[in-house]
């Protein structure tokens, strides 16, 4: 009887220490697991930080390079510019040309450009090429000289409704400019609005010019001889 009772008693012992012990045992593995999950995590979060450093490197150098060959490129273009501007001016139209086609390159949108661009091809004797270019330099750059260029290439393209819409436009914005009053003369008498012809010629030679200089004389007396043919 004592004998089952300690051996119940060891049974019971045993099974309670192998109890604890795997109580112990599954606590340990646990908390094994648990501290292994933790530098798990901090060590993905490390490698995390690390990679999100080396990746901000990288679009930071990436973007250094490319606002580098940015400035290389603007500048390659404001050259091209400049030398079709320097062409321009001794009259050489088609080197002008060449020049500011490559400039067009880095400036895609540059109403400035598109005007140069405008010019060169109407003094070149194409007003039909100036047109496309000298409409679109409206639309980022405004200046007068656009719509006398444009009044001017319209005329010689034969397009006298478009020439005298932005002749007349011209006038009524800035009614001190003689040349479009003597380009809009002169449209009317081609079509036959003698009446009208003269009155523009007459605004040229009674208007003040806003600046006296040897370019407004030289409008001032084409517009005179003009008026003398006529009459």
């Amino acid at each position: 009887m004592y004998l089952m009772f300690f051996l119940n008693c060891s049974i019971v012992s045993f099974y309670s220490k192998r109890e604890m012990v795997e109580n112990k045992s599954n606590q340990y593995k646990q908390g094994f697991v648990q501290r292994s999950l933790f530098l798990f995590k901090k060590n993905y979060t490390y490698k995390i930080n690390m990679l999100t450093w080396i990746f901000l490197l990288c679009i930071a150098i990436f973007l250094f390079f490319l606002n580098g060959f940015y400035t290389v490129t603007r500048i390659n273009g404001y050259r091209s510019w400049q030398k079709g501007i320097n062409c321009a001016m001794n009259e050489q139209w088609g080197e002008a040309l060449i020049n500011y086609e490559s400039a067009k390159a880095n400036f895609p949108n540059d109403g400035r450009l598109f005007f140069n661009i405008g010019a060169a091809y109407l003094n070149d004797g194409k007003p039909l090429d100036a047109i496309p270019y000298l409409e679109q330099s409206l639309i980022s750059f405004q200046d007068k000289n656009i719509f006398v260029l444009l009044g001017f290439a319209y005329t010689e393209s034969h397009q006298h409704r478009k020439a005298e819409r932005t002749l007349q436009e011209l006038n009524y914005k800035f009614p001190n400019l003689l040349l479009p009053h003597l380009l809009l003369g002169k449209l009317y008498f081609d079509n036959g609005r003698i009446e009208e012809s003269k009155q523009q010629l007459e605004l040229v030679l009674n208007t003040p010019p806003k600046l006296n200089n040897e370019f407004a004389e030289k409008i001032k007396g084409e517009a005179k001889d003009f008026l003398k043919e006529i009459k």
